[in-house]
C-alpha cells in the first residue's frame, strides 16, 4: 500500500468456539445421563485429593445396582436405558451444588462430597439416603421396577490421600 497503512482479516469463530465446548463436554460426560463420566470423575478425585491433603475433607461413594443386568435381559435396554436416566436424577437430587454425581460406567456410580467435616455418621447418613431414594419404585413404560444399590464409601484424609 502506498504510504503506508494495514489490512484486518475478521472472522467470526462463535460457532467454532460452541463446537469446541461441545466436544469437551461430550467427551467428560456420559451420554445417556448427560452426568460426568469416569474422565470428568477422576479429574473431580484429583482436586479432592489436592483438597484433602490440606484442610477440607473428601468422601467418595461408589455405587453399583443390584441385579441391573436382569432388568437389561428380561424388560431390553431402552427400559434399562430409562432406569439409568431416572437413577441419575435421583442421585443428583441427593447431593448439592459442590458435590458430583458421575456415571463411571454400565450401572456403576460414584458420588465425590466436598465438606469441611466428613464425620463418618454424616456420610453415613448420606449412602442411607440414596439407598432409601434408589430403592424406591420406578414407573417406567408400564413397568413398575425396584432396583437395590450397593455403597462402598471412602474418606480423605482418613482413609488414605491416593
Amino acid at each position: 500500500m502506498k504510504g503506508g497503512g494495514w489490512v484486518a482479516t475478521f472472522e467470526d469463530i462463535t460457532e467454532w468456539q460452541q463446537a469446541q465446548e461441545q466436544i469437551s463436554h461430550m467427551a467428560r460426560h456420559d451420554a445417556l445421563t448427560n452426568l460426568p463420566n469416569r474422565t470428568l470423575f477422576r479429574e473431580q478425585l484429583e482436586k479432592a485429593s489436592r483438597l484433602a491433603k490440606r484442610t477440607d475433607q473428601v468422601a467418595v461413594l461408589c455405587l453399583d445396582l443390584d441385579h441391573f443386568k436382569e432388568i437389561n435381559d428380561t424388560l431390553g435396554h431402552p427400559i434399562g436405558d430409562a432406569l439409568l436416566r431416572e437413577v441419575a436424577r435421583r442421585l443428583g437430587e441427593c447431593v448439592t451444588e459442590h458435590d458430583t454425581v458421575a456415571r463411571l460406567g454400565g450401572d456403576e456410580f460414584a458420588i465425590v462430597q466436598f465438606c469441611s467435616n466428613c464425620e463418618p455418621s454424616v456420610v453415613s447418613s448420606l449412602a442411607s439416603y440414596v439407598v432409601e431414594r434408589i430403592a424406591a419404585p420406578y414407573e417406567i413404560e408400564g413397568h413398575q421396577l425396584v432396583i437395590g444399590v450397593s455403597i462402598g464409601i471412602s474418606l480423605a484424609p482418613e482413609d488414605g490421600k491416593d
